[in-house]
């Protein structure tokens, strides 16, 4: 039920439903949290911060992701750590995601999840490539031998394509161009929409950056061809703009004038959904204290439940107290001052436990002999 009720919110967010998405994982988390396999929670949490996530709130996120770590940590769960590092890692800056997927790296050398290992390796290479040396990426590819042999054996020039990114994001743009140049065909001719998307974008910036303009604007319309069919809008807003530039730039006005129509239009439709994904979190944020509200309300009904029944346990212990005191004023037998000494005990000792019991449980952390022994105490 956990699971399945994720995966359909998983569905509505991917649809940008965000509200029904935040229903529908409150829904899993109903389930998760009544039930005593503490592990069925992380999945729960996941999904809850991947909403929050979509929605800017990087604390919040955070926050759900701290609670599924510390859940994974008491159960041994070393792949579910791994996800929790691996997350965190994704939502924080260089310093502190480096540490993160360090961590998911050594955890996952622990139990040998080479799958793992190299989803936190290819993560960490992406935080890397804005921070990092060509010399010193270069040396650590060498070291971490599973991730270079994945870039490999990802398809024809992928690699070309991986050291091209390792010059292009520190500033060597001709050393870029050759392995840009060397790869080109390749992604011409193959590999998904993605991922061609992604390597013209980043081929076409190189060109912009060594103003080899006339070229830089044939990728850059390769690319925007390519952002529509996979309906990126933030790389549609962006490309355009280059376009725009580039073109003032050329003299063209005629298309610099067409493209920076695009531009404002792809910036309205980023900015309505930048406003809808305000007015999502407004609607979760109601949805919060609304399911908190009715939180506290059935707790109280509950107390108010709990309450009555404490009043009448305690009124039959007295009562029972009373009867004994009162037994006297009559003529009975031996054998019923017993039994209503020991009933009237009985009933005042679990009276006693009853009210105690909780305090004795986090007392002892719910060690038996420690419990034992002080229900022994109390009774003597």
């Amino acid at each position: 039920k956990v699971i399945c009720a994720v995966q359909l919110g998983n569905t509505h967010l991917s649809r940008s439903d965000l509200l029904t998405a935040f229903k529908t994982y409150s829904n899993a988390y109903n389930i998760a949290v009544v039930n005593p396999n503490e592990l069925l929670m992380p999945p729960v949490l996941h999904a809850m911060a991947n909403l929050y996530k979509k929605l800017g709130k990087t604390e919040i996120c955070k926050n759900y992701l701290f609670r599924s770590l510390a859940i994974n940590k008491r159960e041994n769960d070393t792949p579910g750590q791994i996800e929790d590092n691996i997350f965190l890692a994704k939502v924080s800056n260089y310093v502190a995601a480096k540490e993160y997927l360090q961590q998911a790296i050594r955890l996952a050398d622990s139990v040998q999840n080479v799958r793992q290992k190299i989803e936190a390796e290819k993560i960490l290479f992406s935080y890397m490539l804005l921070k990092e040396s060509p010399s010193h990426m270069l040396a650590w590819l060498e070291e971490e031998a599973e991730l270079k042999n994945v870039f490999l054996n990802t398809g024809p020039d992928y690699m070309n394509w991986m050291l091209a990114e390792i010059y292009l994001y520190a500033g060597k743009y001709d050393s870029a161009l050759y392995y840009f140049k060397k790869a080109e065909n390749a992604f011409s001719t193959g590999y998904d929409l993605i991922s061609k998307k992604n390597f013209f974008s980043e081929y076409a910036w190189c060109l912009q950056q060594l103003n080899r303009r006339p070229e830089a604007i044939t990728y850059y319309e390769t690319t925007v061809q390519l952002a529509r069919e996979a309906s990126d809008l933030p790389g549609l807003k962006s490309h355009t703009a280059a376009l725009k530039e580039l073109y003032s730039k050329q003299g063209d006005y005629k298309q610099a004038f067409y493209y920076s129509t695009l531009y404002d239009n792809y910036k309205d439709s980023a900015d309505m959904l930048s406003r809808e994904k305000d007015i999502a979190l407004l609607e979760i944020e109601n949805e919060t204290k609304q399911q908190q509200r009715e939180t506290e309300v059935a707790e109280q009904k509950l107390r108010r439940k709990y309450n009555l029944q404490y009043m009448l346990i305690t009124i039959i212990v007295a009562t029972a107290s009373v009867l004994r005191i009162m037994v006297g004023m009559f003529k009975v037998s031996t054998f019923t001052i017993r039994l209503m000494g020991f009933l009237s005990l009985i009933f005042l000792f679990e009276f006693i436990i009853l009210v105690l019991d909780k305090w004795i449980h986090d007392l002892t952390h719910g060690e038996p002999w420690k419990s034992w022994l002080i229900k022994i105490g109390i009774i003597s």
